[in-house]
């Protein structure tokens, strides 16, 4: 029988190589116990399959997709394999504090009506320089304000409640890169959110990063702007965000058509 609040930390995998054993100790070592660690890996031809392979823990499950698939047929395929009641999200080049999950659970069982908790994080470079400290706080009143234009969230710090997540489509198939971002507006449409301003993840922009390359870069660009006009439809925005949303749809608009320049 599975115990109550079983929590599952995702990890997607591919080349991370140089992070992965970092990003895998940091989720062993939460002192909340009862969690799985669920690793899809996207056919990685790197040493990263092998690194993960050391890890004689019998709470790691690991998926090797047989070909590489991309992260958000990746991520399609996770939902099925998910057992946990919580789903906390965890990148494979980031780092977590060892008190991330057993803070964000406590959340979840003071107020059942929430259906995310994120934390603050402080962004990293490839040597661990501290590069930003990113908790602005953010409360059901005020989060229209930023989510208007922008993901609010790291994707290491969130935490969502699985079968909340299921109620609002989880991730989508119509998405290659953004689905985080649609999952958090569909869930903060529907259900309430805490936040969390202790700096309780690293997050680390690097070259081997599965979202730093070009690829991934159109992609991202395509998905928030579909996102974006999400935004619009769901929400009742001010005039000024209603702006602000219009606003940095031009810019991605912008950069999608220096993209296409510089690979034609």
């Amino acid at each position: 029988m599975k115990k109550k609040n079983l929590i599952t930390i995702l990890i997607n995998s591919y080349n991370g190589e140089k992070t992965i054993q970092e990003a895998i100790k940091s989720a062993l070592a939460q002192t909340y116990k009862n969690f799985e660690v669920l690793i899809i890996d996207d056919a990685s031809n790197d040493n990263t399959i092998n690194l993960i392979k050391k890890f004689k823990n019998k709470k790691i499950r690991l998926y090797i997709n047989n070909k590489n698939i991309g992260l958000g047929k990746s991520r399609l395929m996770a939902q099925s394999k998910i057992k946990g009641d919580y789903v906390s999200i965890l990148d494979q080049d980031d780092i977590w504090n060892k008190n991330k999950i057993k803070s964000q659970l406590k959340l979840f069982l003071k107020d059942k009506k929430i259906g995310l908790v994120a934390t603050g994080y402080k962004l990293i470079d490839e040597n661990k320089k501290i590069i930003s400290l990113e908790n602005k706080y953010y409360d059901m009143k005020n989060f229209v304000n930023y989510l208007s234009f922008k993901n609010i969230f790291g994707h290491s710090t969130i935490m969502y409640k699985t079968k909340y997540a299921k109620s609002v489509g989880w991730y989508s198939n119509k998405l290659i890169y953004a689905q985080d971002y649609d999952l958090t507006v569909k869930i903060l449409k529907k259900y309430g959110f805490k936040f969390i301003k202790n700096f309780l993840v690293k997050i680390r922009i690097s070259q081997t990063s599965m979202t730093e390359n070009f690829v991934f870069s159109l992609a991202k660009i395509n998905d928030n702007l579909i996102i974006l006009k999400k935004i619009r439809d769901t929400f009742n925005l001010s005039l000024n965000n209603l702006v602000k949303n219009y606003y940095y749809s031009f810019k991605e608009k912008i950069k999608l058509f220096i993209y296409y320049l510089k690979s034609s």
